[in-house]
């Protein structure tokens, strides 16, 4: 099966239905003529609320690389293209992912300083110094990820910073 249901989750994100393959295999065989696109129109019919636009696309027409998610929006214009990324929510999850990273480096200078003994500065000292530099760092990663302005910039971006 090749079909997936693409529809506004309501809170301005994209949802898609991808159907057990068993079942449109029942629902072919129960109504012998059946297409994939009518065996979809169905699915959407008992799964969507009422009055719920949605949209049949093919399998191809979904993005594989899924690292700005939830910053997708379903794109209902002409354009080949049925998924948008909001590139506005998608450096919000930039700026999110950055974070998890600095506070991952940040991690074992912060148990230094936290299993310090007083008076022992050599040790916090060198702790302090180097999250300095995570902070230098990380202030360098915000400026390039808010410079940004397509989503190929900003997973290139995210990607830099995860390496």
């Amino acid at each position: 099966m090749s079909k997936r249901i693409l529809f506004d989750n309501g809170d301005g994100g994209l949802a898609i239905v991808i159907p057990a393959p068993n079942y449109v295999a029942v629902l072919i065989e129960a109504n012998p003529g059946y297409t994939e696109q009518q065996c979809m129109e169905q699915i959407a019919t008992k799964d969507l609320s009422p009055g719920t636009e949605y949209e049949v696309v093919d399998e191809a027409d979904i993005p594989t690389d899924r690292t700005f998610r939830d910053a997708w929006e379903h794109d209902t214009s002409a354009a080949p293209e049925k998924i948008k990324c909001n590139i506005t929510k998608a450096i919000v999850i930039a700026h999110a992912m950055r974070r998890v990273k600095r506070d991952e480096a940040f991690l074992p200078h912060d148990m230094v300083i936290a299993a310090a003994i007083p008076g022992n500065t050599v040790a916090e000292d060198a702790a302090n110094a180097a999250r300095d530099i995570i902070r230098a760092d990380d202030a360098a990663n915000q400026i390039t990820i808010d410079a940004t302005t397509t989503e190929a910039e900003l997973k290139t971006a995210v990607d830099a910073i995860a390496h």
